[in-house]
């Protein structure tokens, strides 16, 4: 979106974020689905592969592990704050580290790179906005720092990562799994290899949307261009 057109223009750019919530509640759905192997236990039943569960074949889990959040903002903030409730070590990556003694209050522990995040976390989450600087910000270097036994759930925007160099590392299991709500293109062609992975889950850009989100969306819109039109009438 071009601000500085809009801005020439006159024309007031409003930004909406009542979905926060929702985003973050279908973030820690991937993140525990990726943990539990969830997709993985439910075919097994629906196929009849394996219907008690084997203390030979167990899910890694979330407690007592490491989640790195790209980009502490709402969503990030209510999801790692949700994520401390299972004894999970939280580790961030911002432009810039919050108050110190916020980290302290909440537990997080501010990472001064994002290479550094990456070599530390079981779990990745991607919850920063997309621009120039954010553009393909995890590629194949980036997949080369992580674990192997990593996953990686991406909420925000798909360009963030390099779905190719994505794509290659899961096939050579340099990661683990990944949780995708973003694709590039939103709509994968039906053979694309991400949708025949079995470690792979794909939702259709569906995190913000839930019934009190959308409502709460439509007010937040509503209230803001009243309170535009007020600022407009008393100049």
């Amino acid at each position: 979106m071009d601000m500085e057109k809009y801005k020439q223009l006159g024309i007031r750019v409003y930004n909406c974020v009542s979905y926060s919530e929702a985003t973050a509640e279908h973030a820690l759905l991937l993140i525990l689905a990726t943990a539990r192997d969830f997709i993985k236990k439910v075919q097994e039943v629906k196929t009849a592969v394996k219907c008690v569960g084997s203390m030979t074949d167990p899910a890694p889990g979330l407690s007592g592990s490491t989640l790195g959040v790209i980009g502490l903002g709402k969503i990030g903030t209510k999801v790692a704050k949700c994520a401390r409730i299972f004894d999970t070590r939280i580790v961030y990556y911002n432009r810039r580290a919050r108050d110190s003694r916020l980290d302290d209050e909440d537990g997080f522990v501010y990472a001064s790179s994002l290479a550094l995040l990456l070599q530390e976390s079981d779990y990745i989450l991607v919850t920063c906005p997309l621009t120039d600087e954010t553009r393909l910000m995890i590629g194949r270097e980036q997949f080369k720092m992580m674990k192997s036994s990593a996953a990686i759930v991406n909420v925000a925007r798909a360009e963030i990562i390099d779905q190719d160099a994505l794509l290659d590392a899961l096939q050579r299991g340099k990661l683990r799994s990944a949780a995708l709500d973003v694709t590039s293109p939103p709509v994968l062609p039906t053979g694309h290899p991400l949708l025949s992975l079995p470690n792979v889950i794909i939702t259709n850009h569906c995190g913000y949307c839930t019934h009190r989100s959308i409502e709460n969306v439509f007010r937040e819109a509503v209230y803001k261009a009243l309170d535009g039109l007020t600022e407009i009438n008393a100049m």
